[in-house]
């Protein structure tokens, strides 16, 4: 069984784990979609990884607001 990556910190998990979690799935989630060579760096910087990279953070929003805060620095670190 494929191991999920939760993206919630309800569980009061340290940020940088948050943070390589919202990454893992998001990369998780654009293979799902086809985009089979997308990685932990290269979604950050392919521009087409990047517009359904933000898409998803964008939908993560709103679950709880120190999650809220690490996407929202996320957003800007791919928009930069």
């Amino acid at each position: 069984m494929k191991q999920t990556h939760p993206i919630s910190n309800k569980n009061g998990i340290h940020k940088a784990e948050l943070r390589n979690n919202i990454i893992l799935y998001s990369v998780d989630r654009l293979k799902r979609f086809g985009f089979i060579h997308v990685n932990e760096k290269n979604i950050f910087e392919d521009e087409v990884y990047k517009t359904f990279f933000f898409r998803i953070l964008l939908e993560k929003l709103g679950d709880d607001q120190e999650l809220d805060a690490l996407i929202k620095k996320m957003i800007l670190e791919i928009e930069s």
